[in-house]
């Protein structure tokens, strides 16, 4: 029997190991390169768990306990739908339910019962079930075309008809396809979409935001960034919109949390839906990054978030509906300043 911590630590690490800056081992893995990974040097680290048991491609593996919510980074704990994610994912779901009387985002939120779970307006979970390689497919609708427009109109074209037909389908079922490595690999991922989100538990902003933009982006950082939300699906298994008769989503894999925290020595990483990286930029176009795109990007990020502002200031209404975007500038604008 695997401990609680050990299982977790053993899930994050195979799925982006880190290390500390002495062990230099640091690294980005997809779901189909664990098999690959040196499981022995792993094991000798700590992990208990075959490569199976972390992701197998035919439908297991604890890594299906990670789910993408509205494009954010999340996972299933408990067998009865709950989902942790970062607070600031949740952010726009607790704009949408404040008022300057009822301000979610200042005092938090606590659902003492289920009945008591509003709805996260905006959000939905997104659960893999399938991913595959659809290289060929785009590699082949681009190799005709004569120039690079030409070759970018018939790679989104090839896209669009791939992720239709995906939709196509299933029931509740949302695709998309991800480029990898500079556009030399492509792949097509099927979601079970469940649009029925709760929330159920949120900190305060002195706690989920604590240290703000000041400490946004610093390690090591303080803040307890999270919120826990509840899936939830139709008395029949299936995905439908928000309907007081619907029940808890029941996922097949879920994370055991481990109240004892990390010790020194454990394996950790981070599990999760990066939206893109720029570790494989060539230098001609990280040049033109640092000295054109970021700096314009710092001016007109600047420039919205001084608006906002403006607004807020000058009514609390306006303060709490634009508090979520005023938000998200402001992370990118401290990102692209950095």
């Amino acid at each position: 029997m695997i401990s609680p911590r050990r299982a977790l630590a053993a899930l994050l690490a195979i799925a982006a190991l880190t290390a500390t800056p002495a062990g230099a081992d640091e690294g980005q893995w997809m779901p189909e390169q664990i098999a690959d990974l040196d499981h022995d040097a792993l094991r000798r680290r700590g992990l208990e768990l075959r490569p199976e048991e972390l992701w197998d491609p035919a439908g297991g593996g604890l890594m299906r306990a990670a789910v993408n919510l509205s494009g954010c980074s999340a996972s299933f704990i408990s067998p009865e739908g709950l989902v942790i994610t970062n607070h600031h994912c949740a952010y726009g779901a607790l704009q949408a339910a404040s008022t300057v009387e009822r301000d979610l985002l200042k005092d938090g939120f606590l659902a003492r019962t289920r009945a008591e779970e509003e709805p996260a307006r905006g959000r939905s979970v997104r659960v893999v079930e399938q991913i595959d390689d659809v290289t060929e497919a785009i590699k082949a609708a681009a190799a005709s075309a004569p120039d690079d427009r030409a070759r970018a109109r018939a790679v989104r074209a090839k896209i669009r008809e791939l992720v239709a037909a995906c939709d196509a389908a299933g029931v509740a079922r949302r695709c998309e396809v991800a480029s990898f490595f500079g556009g030399s690999m492509y792949r097509q991922i099927a979601y079970l979409e469940l649009p029925d989100v709760r929330l159920v538990y949120a900190p305060p902003s002195s706690i989920g935001e604590f240290g703000g933009e000041v400490d946004n982006w610093m390690w090591p950082r303080h803040t307890g960034d999270f919120t826990i939300l509840r899936a939830y699906v139709g008395p029949d298994g299936t995905p439908r919109a928000h309907d007081p008769d619907n029940l808890p989503y029941r996922p097949a894999r879920w994370l055991r949390l481990a109240p004892e925290g990390v010790q020194p020595g454990d394996l950790v990483a981070v599990l999760g839906y990066p939206g893109r990286t720029t570790r494989y930029l060539w230098v001609a176009e990280l040049t033109r990054t640092l000295d054109q795109t970021l700096p314009a990007l710092i001016d007109l990020y600047g420039e919205w978030i001084a608006i906002a502002e403006e607004l807020g200031a000058a009514d609390p209404a306006v303060a709490i509906k634009v508090a979520a975007t005023k938000k998200s500038l402001a992370n990118r604008h401290k990102n692209s300043r950095g």
